[in-house]
């Protein structure tokens, strides 16, 4: 098989391209080179920046793939771009979507690609959903090939999973345990979303119900694939990859400042409430 990943480094397609790379396949990246991680012997790399798109059809002229996975597609403009890039170059194109696109809030906790689409508070998931019917109407009027995967929880060896972080990234978290200070962890969302208006998108669109999701389809078109790496040992190897790499621990002031101020108010409010419940 003959694939191309548009990306190749980030927090989800850094795995894929290992376990691409390990399983034969003859891959090749279309790679910006901005990223430190390091790419495996066998993988062709070809530089460039598709947000380009002269210079990357330039780039892939002449090549043709089996399939293509576009795991750095953001808005229905880059769907239009691929579209036109990629017509007649592969016989299958990936669409990495979000599972930020399905219907917030829920009507049901078990998600299926039965459930409707729809994000009112995130843009992020708006634009996912945005591009998903720009290709779905290429596939019903030219038959582009698409398949849409909609991830859910993801990490990797420079991403810790929290539910609310900085701009920086998650260390902070990790120091203020280090450090033995709280961390935010069961907060509702209205006050969080009250003491940062900045977070209510993310929250309320993504990280504030609790969902199942239903694999069963995955299941059977890979019945060949299982999970062999418990969320504990996951988590435990990403956060051991980010203390041996001090280029990853990156801090961030002003999100732990903000963490110290909420976590003081949530407690002066709990305080508040127990001595209004003793008084009862």
């Amino acid at each position: 098989m003959k694939a191309l990943l548009i990306g190749g480094t980030g927090t989800i397609s850094t795995a894929v391209t290992e376990l691409a790379a390990k399983s034969g396949i003859d891959l090749t990246l279309l790679n910006r080179g901005r990223t430190s991680v390091e790419i495996p012997e066998n993988v062709r790399v070809i530089r460039g920046d598709i947000e380009n798109e002269e210079a990357a059809a330039r780039a892939l002229e002449g090549e043709t793939f089996d399939v293509v996975a576009q795991f750095i597609g953001f808005t229905p403009e880059q769907a239009m771009r691929d579209i036109r890039l990629f017509a007649g170059k592969t016989k299958q194109y990936i669409y990495i979507s979000s599972a930020a696109a399905y219907q917030k809030p829920p009507s049901n906790y078990l998600i299926s690609e039965s459930t409707p689409l729809a994000n009112p508070y995130w843009k992020y998931g708006q634009n996912k959903i945005a591009s998903e019917a720009v290709l779905m109407e290429a596939y019903r009027n030219t038959g582009f090939p698409v398949t849409i995967v909609r991830p859910s929880h993801t990490y990797g060896k420079t991403r810790i999973p929290v539910a609310v972080l900085g701009s920086r990234g998650s260390w902070q978290v990790i120091a203020r345990i280090l450090q033995g200070k709280p961390v935010i962890v069961h907060i509702a969302t209205d006050f969080l979303a009250a003491a940062g208006p900045k977070y209510r998108s993310t929250l309320l669109g993504d990280k504030a119900n609790s969902l199942v999701f239903d694999n069963s389809k995955l299941k059977r078109l890979v019945p060949g694939f299982s999970a062999s790496v418990r969320f504990d040992q996951g988590v435990g190897e990403a956060i051991r990859c980010v203390m041996d790499h001090p280029e990853y621990q990156i801090p961030d002031p002003e999100f732990d400042s903000w963490c110290d101020r909420v976590i003081a108010v949530y407690r002066r409010a709990m305080e508040e409430c127990r001595s209004f419940a003793d008084g009862i």
